[in-house]
């Protein structure tokens, strides 16, 4: 884990970048906040947090990571084994499984698959569809994240206690301290690798969450993103674009 930094705020350059895979280079499991939201006007935002996390896959891939967990029902384990193992496309993942768009991202699923990643869906969450009240009162009990690892402890670490491993989970979840939940899954992940857990906060300049502690804090900015570029024959830059729409379909 890296030593905790009291600046509130790290912008997205070749600076904070390389940060966060010296991070994981040294760390065992790497977990990213994700925004999660069906509002039109949110969309924005969404695609560039994604498009940073696409750009970091093929590095942490090299650097061993091969578990990718994802907030995806757990009960559509064996559809997204399916698509990974190419027995069903995109368009049937989609259309079979809930909510793919408004959480991970098809595009990350495809990269995945790409990589090789074995990509674990972990959300329990389906369990409460009749009861939301009683999620709310569990997620800030911290059971949610328990069973969030319970699972990766049943599916990867039993069989691998030192596997490689990168989460991309709601922002609560990924806290190293107490914050909505009073035992958060980050908080677990700390402990069960001594230490070896970083937290990465991607959040927007208009809604800092301040209650999520993390290791790093990206901070993104509805105006412009940072596109990270990497060759064979030099270490990764980064390069300010401007944000438009033509700028991410170029990127996807």
């Amino acid at each position: 884990m890296l030593t905790k930094t009291n600046v509130d705020e790290l912008i997205m350059e070749d600076q904070v970048f390389e940060m966060v895979l010296r991070g994981a280079e040294q760390n065992q499991t790497l977990l990213f906040s994700a925004y999660y939201s069906r509002n039109a006007a949110d969309m924005n935002r969404i695609e560039i947090e994604r498009i940073i996390v696409l750009q970091l896959l093929p590095a942490l891939r090299v650097m061993g990571y091969r578990d990718l967990c994802v907030q995806i029902y757990n009960k559509d384990q064996e559809q997204v084994d399916q698509y990974v193992q190419g027995v069903i496309d995109e368009e049937t993942l989609i259309n079979t499984v809930p909510f793919v768009e408004e959480t991970c991202g098809i595009e990350t699923l495809i990269i995945a698959r790409e990589l090789g990643f074995k990509v674990w869906a972990i959300d329990p969450t389906y369990l409460y569809e009749s009861n939301r009240m009683l999620l709310f009162f569990h997620v800030m009990a911290g059971k949610i994240d328990g069973m969030l690892f319970e699972r990766l402890k049943r599916m990867i670490f039993n069989e691998d206690a030192d596997a490689k491993v990168v989460c991309i989970l709601a922002g609560p979840y990924i806290s190293e301290a107490p914050s909505i939940s009073v035992y958060p899954l980050g908080m677990r992940l700390n402990e069960f690798t001594n230490g070896k857990n970083l937290s990465v906060s991607i959040e927007g300049e208009e809604y800092p969450n301040k209650r999520i502690i993390s290791d790093i804090k990206i901070y993104i900015y509805e105006n412009r993103f940072y596109q990270a570029k990497q060759s064979s024959l030099s270490p990764i830059t980064m390069a300010e674009i401007p944000f438009d729409e033509s700028t991410i379909l170029a990127n996807n």
